[in-house]
């Protein structure tokens, strides 16, 4: 009974170790050539291309640069043309201001030749009407009756009441009426004048108080 149990182990196929499994699971590399080669890199991989947006803000940045340009020239240009507006008006200016000034001492020695002359024609007229006085009325009255009616008046008016109403009293009594109303008219413009209110100064405007310190 034993001698038959172990020939019949001993015709039983012997297992495979699970190293030996192990190697004849997995196939065989294949031997690497030139194993003592170095191994050659790989090709670089080309960039993927992108959308040009480098060029388009290149070419927006050159647009806006040469509007700024633009309008820094036409800024230039008009501050060019104020400069020279400024300067012109200035000299305009001083050569107005300098014109004023001549006219101003011109009217100056205007007014006091007219008013040496009005001094010379009224010592002229004194002298004049000083004459007339002196003069009888009847010889008198026939110069009145020829002399124009301004001189007439200015001089009339000037002579004291007794002389002119005795040289009236000998004129020609359409010259006599005449000149009488001319030196009733010529009195009433006095009176007027006289009457008249003597223009009031305009109140300037006050001016704001100042504020108070903060």
């Amino acid at each position: 009974m034993t001698l038959r149990i172990g020939a019949l182990a001993s015709n039983a196929a012997p297992e495979p170790t699970p190293a030996a499994s192990a190697e004849e699971a997995q196939p065989a590399a294949p031997a690497a050539e030139g194993a003592h080669a170095p191994a050659e890199a790989a090709p670089a991989a080309e960039p993927t291309p992108k959308p040009n947006v480098v060029q388009a803000q290149t070419k927006g940045e050159a647009e806006v640069l040469q509007n700024l340009s633009e309008r820094r020239a036409a800024l230039d240009e008009r501050e060019h043309d104020l400069t020279m507006r400024e300067q012109l008006i200035g000299v305009t200016e001083k050569r107005v201001e300098e014109r004023l000034a001549e006219l101003k001492d011109l009217e100056t020695r205007l007014n006091a030749m007219l008013a040496k002359r009005d001094e010379a024609e009224e010592e002229q007229m004194a002298s004049l009407v000083k004459t007339y006085e002196s003069m009888k009325p009847a010889d008198a009255a026939r110069v009145f009756n020829k002399l124009d009616r301004s001189v007439l008046l200015s001089v009339a008016s000037r002579m004291k009441p007794q002389k002119i109403g005795a040289v009236m009293a000998a004129m020609d009594a359409s010259k006599a009426q005449d000149l009488t109303v001319m030196m009733a008219l010529r009195l009433n413009l006095q009176r007027q004048r006289a009457a008249e209110p003597a223009p009031v100064a305009q109140p300037q405007p006050a001016a704001p108080p100042n504020p108070p310190p903060a």
